[in-house]
């Protein structure tokens, strides 16, 4: 169902990241996988996005 052709030392590539991963789990893969649940960014360290939201620009108002 995939019409991409392998690429040249594709089978190559896939050997030496097995090769690599023996010597401890998942060290490297690709991309589309996706990262580690403890690489996940945490909520509540987020900063604010005063350049990107206008809702989260503080309100200041003179007397």
């Amino acid at each position: 169902f995939d019409e991409i052709q392998p690429r040249k030392n594709s089978e190559k590539l896939m050997k030496t990241l097995d090769e690599l991963n023996q010597s401890g789990k998942g060290k490297v893969w690709f991309a589309g996988r996706g990262t580690a649940p403890e690489w996940q960014m945490k909520r509540e360290m987020l900063s604010q996005c005063y350049t990107t939201k206008w809702r989260d620009i503080p309100l200041a108002r003179l007397g």
